[in-house]
């Protein structure tokens, strides 16, 4: 029961990572009779367009689509009753006023299904869609989406913009294709109780309490003061592994597995050891329990994606200015979660659905909307990161902490990944039950994860050879 309900989870986390974060009418882009095809710096062209484009937004690079484009697209989004693309569009139709957008919300795993199938019958796609990152492995082969490196997008241009491993996860496996719009960063980060920790006797600010739980024994000590004034280290007893395991993701461009490192054995030790001094709750936030225990301080030490803030806001408002955030323990350095623009390959509307995505991620009007405390989305691109309306704010829940000119320091320490097809698979059957297996049974950590290494290559060995040749045609 107990593996069900974690695998259950990843749905539920899934969601959750931006939730607190078709083709349409119209054909091809319209070019507006500039004879030249050529998109204009933004501020020369709000000299001549007439419908109130925004004069006062610096131009830092030019758009790849003419802002005389028009069309109608839709947008396929899992995030659901969230308004947030729907306010963008105002300040989007300043500078493409003849774009029309539609935003259609479907529940989570609906749209991620509803997709692959459009995809795979090759009818019945939208034109742009958001895409999680543990699903975008599902849709990053066989031409299914449109190479945002290919003219007229691109975006290859737009790199030195983007942290490496925010560029390098949408691309399809072999790394040659970049079949993702760059949207968001997530970095996983630690949330935690200052109160209680200072009154435990611990550095309590966040960087000098972030640097004292790098220490593996000063981890263990941590969470032995919190066993004894009755409470916990961790949500699982295998935290610390699946943190770590997530920065390799599971295969490499070469299809070779990453989970059987150095690090994962030294961190199942420390992790092993924390199981048998009883330091966790083995229960999940998102329960009903679990929110008992963060109401109580009986988790008074959360690890999430950058996501975070805004989801314990929402749950405990009677807690602001008690938590803080700092660094992943343990030397970790991770992402968790983020997604995607994608345009299928089938759309009809292609150019005005890339002028929308770029728009998005490049315009500083768009992310004074994603970044503001309703939505607290963090950019993942760096001229916004300059901004000092974005790294001067301050987040109340947090004592007043700079939280997101925090995040963004950490974009360029997390390790590039590859996401493909035959990782869901591969954590829910092999990955999972093989290290719950491993603590039920105190196994020999480095023999553990051979055991898992050579598990994937008897279960999923056909498989990896079948992606192969496909990336070899």
């Amino acid at each position: 029961m107990m593996k069900i309900w974690r695998v259950l989870l990843v749905m539920i986390l899934s969601v959750s990572l931006l939730a607190a974060c078709t083709g349409g009418g119209g054909g091809e882009a319209d070019n507006g009779g500039d004879s030249s095809n050529q998109t204009k710096p933004q501020n020369e062209q709000s000299q001549q367009n007439d419908s109130g484009q925004h004069a006062a937004e610096e131009a830092l690079f030019e758009f790849a689509i003419d802002t005389n484009t028009s069309g109608e697209i839709t947008m396929w989004s899992f995030l659901i009753g969230n308004p947030v693309f729907n306010d963008l569009l105002p300040e989007f139709n300043k500078v493409y006023p003849n774009i029309k957008v539609n935003i259609v919300e479907i529940e989570f795993g609906e749209m991620h299904d509803t997709l692959q199938n459009a995809l795979a019958a090759g009818t019945g796609a939208p034109d742009i869609a958001l895409v999680e990152e543990g699903q975008f492995g599902r849709y990053n082969y066989g031409g299914m989406l449109v190479d945002l490196l290919e003219e007229p997008y691109n975006a290859g241009r737009l790199k030195e913009l983007i942290p490496d491993y925010n560029f390098e996860r949408w691309h399809s496996v072999d790394g040659k294709h970049l079949y993702g719009m760059p949207w968001d960063i997530t970095p996983g980060v630690t949330y935690y109780r200052h109160d209680i920790i200072e009154q435990l006797g611990f550095p309590s600010e966040p960087a000098e309490f972030g640097e004292y739980i790098q220490d593996r024994d000063n981890w263990i000590r941590l969470g032995e003061a919190l066993k004894a004034d009755g409470r916990f280290l961790l949500e699982w007893r295998d935290l610390p592994v699946q943190w770590a395991a997530n920065q390799y993701g599971y295969f490499n461009s070469n299809l070779e597995w990453q989970r059987n490192n150095d690090e994962l054995v030294s961190l199942m030790e420390t992790s092993l050891r924390g199981q048998q001094l009883g330091l966790s709750a083995e229960l999940t936030i998102y329960s009903e329990e679990g929110q008992q225990y963060l109401e109580q301080g009986k988790l008074p030490i959360i690890v999430l994606g950058s996501f975070g803030a805004r989801e314990l806001s929402t749950w405990l408002p009677e807690q602001a200015g008690k938590w803080r955030v700092t660094r992943m323990p343990l030397g970790i350095n991770g992402g968790m979660g983020g997604s995607s623009f994608v345009i299928p390959a089938q759309s009809k509307n292609k150019e005005a659905a890339y002028a929308f995505i770029e728009w998005m991620n490049l315009s500083e009007e768009a992310w004074k909307i994603f970044s503001s405390e309703r939505y607290s989305i963090q950019s993942g691109y760096k001229h916004i990161w300059e901004k000092d309306w974005y790294i001067n704010s301050t987040n109340s829940f947090l004592g007043g902490q700079r939280d997101i000119e925090f995040y963004s320091t950490l974009a360029d320490t997390i390790r590039p990944k590859r996401l493909t097809r035959l990782d869901s698979i591969a954590y829910s059957d092999i990955w999972l039950p093989g290290i719950l297996t491993a603590f039920d049974n105190y196994t020999e950590p480095r023999a553990a994860l051979q055991q898992i290494e050579e598990d994937i290559m008897t279960v999923l060995g056909p498989e990896i050879e079948k992606l192969r040749n496909e990336l070899s045609q």
